[in-house]
């Protein structure tokens, strides 16, 4: 009954709050390195995913990228909650287009603080009977989504698409392909996460400048790139997933709705 109570209240409260308790956590690690000169980003080569599928690399967990997180992993299991309870409604939101019904966000908290990832809960919505209906929607996308999606792979995936291809999918199959996209690469990058980090902070840094209507909270608002790459410096490798997952399905569905 007190899960349910606390839930209500997550819920109602969870785009108000908008992770701003937890980026006044690290206030004073970011006040430290916002007031380190500013940091000149050049977007890194963009690594070869590996197609291996007898390869563990990814499941290593080995480097500093894995190790990052400090201010959010002393927080107690009830504070976590809160924010993953935002991040689901959040979440079910942008992918979906209609707010998570009460058992869902039960279910994605349940897996969460049972060592499920964020990136897990994604694809097991993006890979659900519902997500593949959408993407049997007749919808044509319009050329702004296009554009936007050929720019994306060529500069942040290292891939060029046909647009004859993209075309052929409505806006939930470009989503889903393009966020498949942008998670290899991810796991891509060397663990040290610098190269993670200044890809990151470029590609939040664009996407705040170009599409500023699209943002509510000040974090996503924030046009410096050395701004998201310090940011990315010092959250858990789940939340920068979480976050470019986010980003690039609130950006999409606003173009499609032009």
């Amino acid at each position: 009954m007190k899960f349910l109570i606390l839930l209500m209240f997550i819920t109602g409260q969870a785009h108000a709050t908008d992770f701003q308790k937890y980026i006044k956590l690290m206030k004073n690690e970011m006040g430290k390195m916002l007031g380190e000169r500013p940091k000149t980003l050049s977007l890194p080569a963009i690594p070869k995913v590996e197609k291996n599928a007898l390869s563990t690399a990814v499941y290593s967990k080995k480097g500093k990228i894995f190790e990052q997180g400090e201010s959010f992993n002393k927080l107690s299991n009830l504070e976590k909650r809160k924010y993953r309870g935002a991040f689901l409604n959040e979440l079910y939101f942008s992918v979906r287009g209609a707010q998570a019904q009460t058992h869902e966000t039960v279910s994605g908290i349940n897996m969460l603080e049972q060592g499920g990832t964020r990136e897990g809960v994604y694809r097991s919505l993006v890979l659900s009977s519902d997500y593949m209906g959408l993407e049997r929607f007749e919808e044509a996308p319009n050329s702004q989504l296009v554009i936007f999606s050929l720019a994306l792979a060529h500069k942040y995936f290292g891939l060029d698409y046909k647009k004859e291809q993209v075309v052929q999918l409505n806006l939930w199959g470009i989503k889903r392909v393009m966020v498949e996209k942008a998670l290899e690469i991810i796991d891509s990058f060397p663990t040290d996460g610098e190269n993670l980090s200044v890809w990151y902070g470029i590609l939040s840094s664009e996407l705040s400048q170009k599409y500023t209507k699209v943002w509510k909270s000040q974090t996503r608002k924030n046009t410096d790139e050395n701004f998201h790459y310090k940011w990315a410096k010092q959250v858990p490798l789940q939340q920068i997933k979480s976050e470019i997952i986010i980003k690039l399905h609130k950006t999409m569905n606003s173009l499609q709705a032009i």
